[in-house]
């Protein structure tokens, strides 16, 4: 007669078998300010190199300067205060053209460099501690991550033990992620409580608790985590160490997912961030003024000089075509860094700068279900001898306690 698996590892299955692997794809627009460009062609074809997406090559120059997905150029042709400063630009530039032989255009009208040289300093000064603050969030993303995993991995032992109490452990953890990410776009409502229920990761009794309760949801959740891991301690199935080491990781998931919703509520300050705008914008202003005036004068031969332009015809026309190309590169350029800056001030969300948190949770319970699943089909031998009182509560034999139980 074939023998049927153990129940535990029946009841693992049935639950990571009802689980769908896009059910993630459901999920409300996590935008926490304003809504950022997507793809030109297709909404997740611009997420290029972002996890759960297609991944780019950082030695192929030639797909770096003509892919439009995902690139600068795609923030550029989708922003219409660019196409301004180009009506601007090439305005400027006719008009002065037009006058090129007025006598004011012969005066000496430089851009005041100590005003320039201000507007660098500080437009340099924002871009570093952005790409700081989102080098830290990514930092914060990937240890709590890690902690979901580790948490995950000794629900993977506990299953030997109570397959419920190790299938709650790992809800919770994940369930605290679930909850602190759905929370950027706004509180939890019917829409994002039912992804959690139907996941999953909280049951409706649990989800009721939480409704009823008020305060923190996910603060909740990790309490009854804790209650699972001080159950498991006092049973003696893990040791008073291993109990503080779990719940110090179960806090860093509580903590570091939690303060992504504070990194989202916590702007940079907007004097600071207008500081930037208004250096960038007289960046640009300035940039066309001058560049303006020099393609003038070079039109009219007041920038090559009359011995040059006698002994080369059309010189002083090259040099002025080169000028107006020198001044739209920069503004191209100097724009870029302004909304590049601005879109990774708060990288989470769903466009194409955004990381993809969906692509997280989504990961991270399916490995922990995976887990569980391992979990169930027992120890090897090498290992069984050293977890005989996990055995003994999975075989419902009358619990004889030790002095020495832990992992090993």
């Amino acid at each position: 007669m074939r023998s049927q698996p153990p129940p535990s590892r029946l009841r693992c299955q049935e639950m990571q078998e009802r689980i769908p692997d896009t059910v993630w794809h459901d999920l409300p627009p996590m935008f926490t300010k304003h809504p950022k460009p997507k793809g030109l062609v297709k909404d997740q074809g611009a997420r290029i190199g972002v996890p759960g997406h297609r991944m780019y090559s950082y030695l192929n120059d030639q797909q770096i300067w003509l892919g439009i997905l995902g690139s600068v150029w795609e923030l550029l042709v989708k922003d219409p205060f660019f196409y301004g400063y180009l009506l601007l630009y090439a305005g400027s530039l006719f008009t002065a053209g037009w006058f090129r032989d007025h006598q004011a255009l012969a005066a000496d009208w430089n851009s005041n460099n100590r005003i320039f040289t201000l507007c660098i300093f500080t437009v340099t000064f924002y871009v570093g501690n952005v790409f700081n603050r989102y080098a830290t969030r990514i930092a914060d993303l990937f240890k709590m991550n890690g902690s979901v995993g580790i948490v995950s991995g000794v629900a993977c032992l506990l299953v030997q033990w109570d397959v419920d109490h190790a299938k709650a452990l790992a809800r919770y953890a994940n369930a605290m992620v679930g909850i602190n990410y759905l929370s950027l776009s706004g509180p939890m409502d019917a829409q994002k409580w039912g992804i959690i229920e139907h996941r999953g990761l909280l049951d409706e009794a649990e989800i009721k608790i939480l409704k009823e309760g008020g305060g923190t949801e996910a603060t909740v959740v990790f309490s009854w985590a804790i209650n699972v891991v001080q159950t498991a301690t006092d049973d003696m199935v893990i040791t008073d160490d291993h109990g503080t080491y779990l719940i110090g990781h179960l806090g860093t998931i509580r903590c570091l997912s939690g303060r992504q919703a504070a990194y989202s509520s916590l702007q940079v300050p907007r004097p600071y961030f207008h500081l930037m705008w208004l250096a960038n914008q007289t960046m640009l202003v300035l940039t066309i003024m001058s560049t303006s005036l020099d393609f003038a004068k070079q039109l009219s031969g007041q920038g090559c000089g009359a011995a040059y332009q006698d002994q080369y015809h059309g010189a002083c026309l090259g040099a002025a075509i080169w000028s107006a190309i020198e001044g739209l590169w920069y503004i191209i350029l100097i724009f870029a860094i302004y909304k590049v800056s601005s879109y990774l001030s708060d990288p989470m969300g769903n466009g194409c700068t955004d990381y993809d948190l969906s692509v997280d949770m989504n990961n991270l319970w399916m490995d922990s279900l995976r887990l569980l699943a391992a979990g169930s089909r027992g120890l090897p031998p090498v290992l069984a001898g050293n977890s005989m009182h996990l055995q003994r509560h999975c075989n419902d034999v009358p619990e004889e306690k030790d002095t020495k139980y832990g992992f090993n």
